[in-house]
């Protein structure tokens, strides 16, 4: 079971660095939402290893024989699904509101009350 969790202990401090870099600067925090499709990403790893879960699985060869205790891979699956639909929908409606916003720019210009409007195109 704990090497099933060894590979989240090297990438949780990369992660942390990742999200404290994309909230503390102005031009990436729109790729924010991609976070989460990467933080699914180990999850996904270990919902692979417990592949054959749940239960006691062993593996016999010639030489030898191993058994392991193996989780169900369906709640990991789950929380990875989770996490990608996640960062899949931040990141079209990060889209769609940065889309918007400069649309609402273009269409309306700004001018300086008490001069003339701007001449039509």
């Amino acid at each position: 079971m704990l090497a099933t969790f060894t590979p989240l202990v090297f990438l949780v401090p990369v992660v942390g660095l990742l999200a404290l870099a994309l909230v503390t600067r102005p031009r990436a925090r729109a790729a924010a939402p991609a976070l989460a499709c990467g933080l699914a990403l180990p999850v996904l790893f270990v919902a692979w290893l417990n592949r054959d879960g749940p239960g006691n699985i062993c593996t016999i060869t010639p030489s030898s024989t191993s058994c392991v205790e193996e989780w169900s891979p369906w709640p990991f699956l789950a929380v990875a699904a989770a996490l990608l639909l996640a960062g899949i929908a931040g990141s079209v409606m990060a889209r769609r509101s940065a889309i918007r916003a400069r649309t609402r720019y273009e269409a309306a210009p700004a001018y300086r009350i008490g001069t003339e409007m701007p001449p039509r195109r």
